[in-house]
């Protein structure tokens, strides 16, 4: 009888400790993903105009103005970067668990970019490149690569954008901009 329940015992032992460590591995995995949603939610509430200074970095800065809209079904945040002149656009939204976003260039590339989860908190939200549309060779010619939200306070925010070209960074460029206003319907 002593033998059996030594085998249980041991047996059990053995389970516990060659699984353990993968349940709290799995336990810690779901804990360390960010809700998309939650991030979603974030993003939907930059929507207004927003006005600051932007430009090249190590260059002269102007004045710029971002409208931020949440569009589609509130299923996607619409961000457009000078709305009178250019009008570059990026499109958040959401990509099974990811947040990804488009950006409509005046270069005529979209570079589709996602967020950096290992890099993101409450505060800053890292955008790494995932692929583009409408680019050639992505190793090799001028498109955004990575971007940067930074929610300074519920009316202040900070936007970088790095710009590469023959697979390294050659410009980066930030935004500095203040809530100006509540939504307006676009002209």
């Amino acid at each position: 009888m002593n033998r059996q329940v030594l085998i249980i015992a041991t047996t059990i032992l053995l389970v516990l400790c060659w699984s353990g460590p993968g349940f709290e591995a799995q336990a810690a995995e779901s804990e360390a993903v960010p809700d998309a949603d939650a991030i979603l939610e974030r993003l939907k509430q930059l929507e207004g105009t927003w006005h600051g200074e932007g430009g090249s970095l190590g260059g002269n800065s102007s004045s710029v103005v971002h409208e931020f809209r949440v569009v589609a079904g509130e299923s996607v945040v619409m961000e457009i970067m000078d709305p009178g002149g250019e009008r570059e656009i990026n499109m958040y939204h959401l990509d099974g668990t990811d947040v990804v976003m488009t950006h409509y260039c005046g270069g005529g590339n979209q570079p589709r970019l996602k967020l950096d989860y290992a890099g993101a908190s409450s505060e800053s939200m890292p955008f790494v490149f995932r692929d583009a549309t409408n680019l050639e060779n992505p190793a090799e010619d001028r498109h955004i690569h990575a971007g940067k939200i930074v929610f300074v306070d519920a009316n202040h925010l900070e936007s970088w954008w790095t710009v590469y070209k023959e697979g390294k960074e050659v410009a980066q460029s930030r935004f500095r901009l203040e809530r100006m206003s509540n939504p307006q319907v676009l002209e």
